[in-house]
């Protein structure tokens, strides 16, 4: 969606800003530049309720810029709240009597409710990868908490996000891509694969924006390391989607994902699809393998019934039918040496032009004669034309 800056409405989360939208040149041909700061999933959780860190990084921007930042977040931040606390009631009464013994709601400061949030979610349950999916009628997240006490990203991510809008704070479900980098790779190109993907939840804060929230417990970190430092931290989910939530019409159900975790989700099953570390990559000469095999097997199959056609038609009742069938066979053999002499030749008029019956021995007179040839030729052809007489032409 585009928009002028000064106008903005939010009834969108993605925008494309031009420089003179905000800072007219009258050069149509200038550059944008755009300066943004970025946080580390380790510096996160310090932001939250740090108001001198909110000013600091409204400081950098011009007054006025600051201001109309300040507006447009403030007009966002109503619907933030009017669309991503929503919850379904009976999922509520399930999470308020699931955390009862928590106490939640007498956690004042926000950033220590996050913290006790996280903490909880991380140890409701056993991380694994290789968990199944939700058998048919049952709840996801209930099941999730209550029998299979297992799971991956997704299913903490669900519970994060339904916890924290219990709670009264905007939170949705993110799926996307987790890279850790280390000190000597920032500013370097970083290789993203399928094993990246990740979903997690997502906090608002206000005058702040969208603040992740990684709630998948310690096993995923130290079951995807790859850097030797533990530092990168990678999981396998399905590559479903590579961008953040951007839902925002309808509210959480018990029964069915909310709309801001749809897409991770089979659409049949509402279940988690497989994570992808549960497929295996093959090598790419493996295919190349696969499908020649096919392919012999598409012309093994196809030498099969052609012979099996032509059984047929040469039996068939109607002789004169048949011999007609073996004639057309001993006219394709002739591109390989075979010469019918004269008697074969006129049984063979017959057939296509008397309006009399031929006799079973003048069928079988021809029928044995084209096979006789085919076998012939089988015998004495070359290695090669031997495989375009059988195979490629069909014709034994």
């Amino acid at each position: 969606m585009f928009s002028n800056f000064r106008d903005l409405s939010f009834d969108s989360e993605a925008y494309v800003l031009y420089k003179n939208n905000i800072v007219p040149t009258g050069n149509k041909n200038e550059k944008a530049t755009y300066t943004l700061d970025a946080y580390a999933f380790g510096d996160i959780m310090d932001i939250i309720g740090n108001e001198s860190e909110i000013s600091r990084v409204l400081s950098i921007l011009p007054p006025d810029y600051s201001r109309l930042i300040q507006g447009s977040e403030a007009k966002y931040r109503a619907a933030v709240y009017q669309t991503y606390t929503r919850i379904d009631g009976d999922t509520l009464a399930f999470l308020k009597e699931y955390t009862y013994d928590e106490h939640f709601e007498q956690i004042t400061d926000l950033k220590e409710l996050v913290h006790a949030v996280s903490r909880f979610v991380k140890n409701s349950a056993e991380y694994n990868i290789n968990t199944p999916q939700t058998p048919a009628g049952e709840d996801y997240l209930r099941y999730f908490l209550t029998k299979s006490r297992q799971g991956y990203c997704m299913h903490f991510a669900t519970e994060a996000t339904l916890i924290f809008r219990m709670l009264g704070i905007p939170a949705r479900y993110v799926t996307g891509f987790s890279v850790n980098v280390a000190s000597d790779q920032v500013g370097e190109w970083v290789h993203v694969t399928d094993r990246n993907a990740h979903a997690w939840t997502e906090i608002y804060i206000d005058s702040l924006g969208w603040i992740p929230v990684d709630v998948t417990p310690t096993a995923y970190q130290n079951h995807s390391d790859t850097s030797g430092d533990g530092a990168s931290r990678q999981t396998s989910v399905p590559p479903i989607s590579s961008s953040s939530d951007s839902s925002s019409e309808s509210s959480v159900t018990s029964s069915a994902p909310d709309p801001e975790s749809s897409a991770a989700f089979s659409e049949e099953t509402s279940q988690p699809a497989v994570p992808v570390e549960d497929s295996f990559e093959l090598p790419g000469w493996v295919y190349i393998v696969v499908i020649v095999l096919l392919a012999l097997l598409a012309v093994l199959f196809r030498r099969k019934y052609l012979a099996e056609q032509r059984r047929k038609l040469f039996a068939q009742k109607n002789t004169n039918k048949a011999v007609v069938c073996a004639w057309n066979y001993i006219e394709k053999l002739k591109a390989f040496g075979v010469n019918p002499d004269k008697s074969i030749y006129s049984i063979a008029q017959k057939a296509v032009f008397s309006r009399h019956t031929l006799t079973e021995a003048e069928r079988k007179t021809v029928v044995d004669f084209a096979k006789e040839k085919a076998e012939e030729l089988d015998k004495n052809l070359g290695f090669l034309k031997r495989l375009i007489f059988r195979y490629i032409k069909g014709l034994y």
